[in-house]
């Protein structure tokens, strides 16, 4: 994944995630929010398919988890993306390993 700038509240890239979720019929359960994967402060992200014409549209997974959560694990990653010093583009790439 590579890392996108901006800060997800101000990130143009999640204009991609807000169209998919208008489509959506269910009421989120109180105290939960939708968080989606890829991260949404990477270019790989729910609106991949806005800039880059060979990505698929809608190839990203969204689901509500608890607000907390959701903060926690969006605080988790910007302390990742400091530590480690990554800047912004496809020059500085991350891999996410996916563990049960």
């Amino acid at each position: 994944m590579t890392k996108e700038r901006n800060e997800p509240s101000a990130n143009p890239l999640r204009v991609g995630l807000k169209a998919a979720l208008g489509g959506l019929r269910t009421v989120l359960p109180s105290g939960s929010q939708c968080d989606e994967y890829p991260f949404a402060t990477t270019y790989e992200g729910a609106a991949e398919y806005d800039y880059d014409p060979d990505a698929r549209k809608f190839n990203f997974s969204v689901r509500p988890i608890a607000k907390a959560d959701n903060g926690a694990g969006g605080s988790l990653l910007l302390s990742f993306y400091a530590k480690n010093r990554l800047i912004d583009g496809l020059e500085d790439g991350f891999g996410v390993k996916i563990v049960s």
